[in-house]
């Protein structure tokens, strides 16, 4: 969408991002002016439909603006180590661009968080994303949100909020809830990688959580994963209140069938 973040998905084996060359390109649709030799437009209806013109930008992330609409994208790399680039890789948008919402709430907010804080001060941010498996039932639709358009509840729309919110925030540490597995893995990971943070996951049943760090600030020692489940049933801890609860055995059903989740990093 226009104004939204495009972060593609980047897998490099013997190299890394900050070494690699990135050029962004536009489609020109046959019909589009362009400009010959003499400087003066001429017609390009005789073109086809898969030219591509550069955008001038070289970065990961490419930002569409009004004017790409209705245009597809296409993102050339080559990848690099520092010492060497191995052979370079296209890939092309499938959809073109979509005329984005406007203005969005977390705009004002961003005003604040324009840059990364320095060194001695942490910026965190904590949000639930809503997984799609809630978001797509019937009563989320007609109950929780009816006063959500069907296309705003569909999560190809959504991540495109999300991943612009989330980046315009540059924070150092950003704690998820509700996240499905294949957004973190297409979607938050490419987006939050390319602005210099790392992430990591844990599934509970349906969705999970997700703890994204900034790696020039943090570097992941250890990850303890707690499940209220498995820690009130084996933590001695906790034996006095499972006690506690074996005497309400409906109480204690339904507290043994939480699937609640603690990231401990």
């Amino acid at each position: 969408m226009a104004g939204f973040p495009v972060c593609p998905k980047l897998s490099l084996e013997f190299g890394d991002s900050a070494s690699s060359v990135f050029r962004w390109y536009k489609e020109v649709k046959p019909g589009a002016a362009e400009l010959g030799d003499s400087g003066l437009a001429s017609s390009s209806h005789s073109l086809p439909s898969s030219t591509w013109t550069e955008t001038g930008v070289e970065e990961r992330v490419y930002t569409p603006s009004n004017a790409d609409i209705g245009l597809r994208l296409k993102l050339h790399c080559t990848p690099g180590n520092g010492q060497r680039f191995g052979p370079s890789r296209e890939l092309e948008s499938v959809c073109p661009v979509e005329a984005g919402p406007g203005t969005c709430t977390f705009d004002h907010r961003h005003l604040y968080t324009k840059k990364v804080t320095e060194n001695s001060f942490i910026r965190t941010v904590s949000y639930n994303l809503l997984a799609d498996t809630y978001a797509q039932t019937e009563f989320s639709r007609t109950v929780l949100y009816p006063y959500c358009a069907p296309y705003a509840l569909e999560l190809d729309y959504r991540q495109n909020l999300i991943q612009k919110e989330l980046t315009g925030y540059n924070a150092d540490l950003i704690c998820l809830q509700e996240v499905d597995r294949a957004v973190f893995t297409d979607s938050l990971v490419p987006a939050l990688e390319a602005f210099g943070l790392e992430g990591v996951f844990r599934i509970k049943q349906h969705e999970g959580l997700a703890t994204f760090y900034r790696k020039s600030k943090f570097s992941l020692l250890s990850q303890h994963d707690i499940s209220f489940q498995e820690a009130l049933q084996s933590d001695p801890l906790h034996k006095e209140l499972l006690e506690k609860l074996a005497l309400n055995p409906l109480a204690q059903e339904k507290v043994l069938q939480r699937s609640s989740v603690l990231q401990v990093k």
